[in-house]
């Protein structure tokens, strides 16, 4: 079991800059710190009888002072609302506490309560950042000036995980954070699947089998669409269709898709076939208007990879045709079946 505890402690909110500044140079502050009196490492010896106002007022501080049952070198102080409100900032114990009061800009002096620590978010952390556990959040509604926070080791350890995300600082939704949890699932489920999925999808599908199941999964990504399987005598050079209305008016768009069970490299062969499938869907009106236009083209390999000669061949293609051109094969492929399908069964 871990050694290291978990602390809040509220700085200055009148002079939260100032607190920033010295939390960076390393110097956790506190106050009801301005007499020689004050000083913890006085007051220790002495009993709650035996202390004046004053020093009652700093004995608020007694756990930073690092007697058993207060703060070790090593412990994770959470600084709630600096650098400002509705942020908050991390720190771990280093060194030893001292007292030193500082000078403030009107001239009084205050803060001396010091505890040496190391600023672990440089920007500090949003309340509401997906990264902060609900645990955390709410342990932030504490009204007390240091309070030790429990059982909350786990959101500790994911948050200290990702110190270096620059999106720490952004403020999230409740509704943000649902989805990112559905998403990251999602994301698991996929990866989980992957290897099982991959040798199972190859070893019972070939050739022509594979237009259905990549039909089913384009549908699933482009659900306003209609995805049609044109395999056959009656293919036109194009294994499926994605038809799209055109929301502005005027010619409706087609995307077609070659599909080639191939291993190894792949070949500049199915090109023409790509560009047989632009020509023959480009069609006009009578008075010379675009019925149909072509506004991409979809060469999928299923296993093979795309030589040089083919990626040249599509560049091409889609330089003389100024239609959009895509290779899809390996992992982005194997994406695609995989997501699609999912979407489709929820």
């Amino acid at each position: 079991m871990s050694s290291i505890r978990y602390w809040a402690s509220r700085m200055s909110g009148k002079y939260s800059d100032l607190m920033w500044s010295e939390l960076g140079s390393g110097r956790l502050r506190q106050g009801w710190g301005s007499r020689a009196d004050q000083d913890l490492a006085i007051i220790r010896s002495k009993g709650r009888s035996e202390m004046n106002p004053s020093q009652k007022d700093a004995n608020r501080h007694h756990r930073m002072a690092g007697a058993p049952g207060g703060w070790q070198a090593g412990d994770i102080i959470l600084v709630p609302n600096i650098p400002r409100r509705r942020m908050f900032s991390l720190a771990r114990v280093t060194g030893p506490y001292r007292y030193e009061p500082m000078t403030l800009p009107d001239g009084s002096q205050d803060f001396g309560h010091i505890r040496e620590v190391e600023l672990l978010t440089q920007n500090g952390v949003a309340n509401t950042s997906h990264y902060v556990g609900s645990g955390l959040r709410h342990t932030l509604t504490t009204r007390s000036r240091t309070w030790e926070i429990r059982k909350r080791d786990e959101d500790f350890a994911f948050l200290l995980d990702h110190l270096d995300e620059a999106d720490l600082i952004e403020e999230s939704r409740a509704t943000d954070r649902f989805q990112r949890v559905i998403d990251q699932a999602e994301e698991k489920v996929i990866s989980a699947f992957t290897d099982v999925f991959r040798d199972e999808l190859f070893r019972n599908l070939g050739k022509a089998e594979w237009e259905p199941v990549i039909a089913r999964a384009l549908q699933s990504n482009f659900p306003n669409a209609q995805v049609k399987k044109t395999g056959g005598p009656s293919e036109r050079d194009a294994d499926i269709e994605i038809l799209f209305d055109n929301p502005i008016g005027g010619a409706n768009w087609i995307i077609v898709v070659q599909v080639k069970d191939w291993s190894q490299k792949a070949g500049a062969s199915p090109v023409k076939q790509l560009r047989d499938a632009i020509e023959t869907r480009t069609v006009r009106t009578d008075d010379g208007l675009l019925a149909t236009q072509v506004i991409g083209a979809v060469l999928a390999l299923t296993e093979a990879e795309p030589s040089d000669e083919l990626v040249d061949a599509m560049d091409a293609l889609e330089r003389e045709t100024d239609v959009p051109t895509q290779i899809l094969y390996g992992e982005e492929f194997q994406k695609l079946i995989l997501e699609g399908l999912l979407r489709v069964s929820r």
